[in-house]
């Protein structure tokens, strides 16, 4: 109901006044502040993952049981990422997308055993990550990227330690996919072609 007054608020202000109004409130809010890095920064797969495992120990606050408020705070901030995915996506950036998404199943996932509750939000993270990596075969027709994700989505499933993964059906669908999609886009004699057992 407010949306309207807030979006005509924001168009009367100023550049300098939005910029000074966004510092004050990410000085005070540690999550805004780590939204804004998650929505507007490039990173690699890799720093997306150190990122979200440092601030994970920082959210969790020594606790060793997953709170609710460290599950929405949590949730802030990987939303703030797959804005960015939508964005990569837009533009068939597709491996830097996917990366994203791996790096956050890859941090969530394993958390699932230590929340207070059913740890719905946690899943609720995870399904978003599967269900943009499965749009992707709509924003590229690449074999070589078909043939790259692959081998990435494989590779970060067995990274997750196998008592930890509770997705196994979904990152198996995964693989299968960009292994099709691979097949599909014409290449027929590929390593990441050769079925597992």
């Amino acid at each position: 109901m407010d949306q309207p007054v807030f979006e005509k608020s924001i168009k009367k202000l100023s550049r300098k006044k939005l910029e000074h109004i966004i510092l004050g409130l990410a000085q005070y809010d540690q999550v805004f502040r780590l939204q804004l890095i998650a929505r507007t920064t490039p990173m690699m797969m890799d720093e997306v993952r150190e990122f979200l495992t440092i601030q994970v120990e920082q959210l969790r606050q020594g606790n060793n049981i997953l709170t609710i408020k460290f599950q929405e705070d949590l949730s802030r901030i990987t939303d703030s990422f797959m804005e960015q995915v939508k964005d990569l996506l837009e533009k068939q950036e597709v491996k830097p997308a996917a990366g994203i998404c791996f790096s956050v199943i890859a941090v969530v996932e394993p958390l699932i055993d230590e929340v207070e509750d059913e740890g719905d939000t946690l899943q609720q993270i995870i399904h978003y990550a599967f269900s943009l990596l499965r749009t992707i075969p709509q924003h590229t027709t690449d074999a070589h990227s078909f043939a790259i994700l692959t081998g990435v989505a494989h590779g970060v499933r067995m990274s997750i330690p196998i008592t930890n993964r509770h997705y196994e059906k979904a990152w198996i669908e995964i693989v299968d996919l960009f292994r099709k999609s691979c097949r599909s886009a014409g290449v027929i004699n590929h390593p990441v072609l050769v079925e597992e057992e």
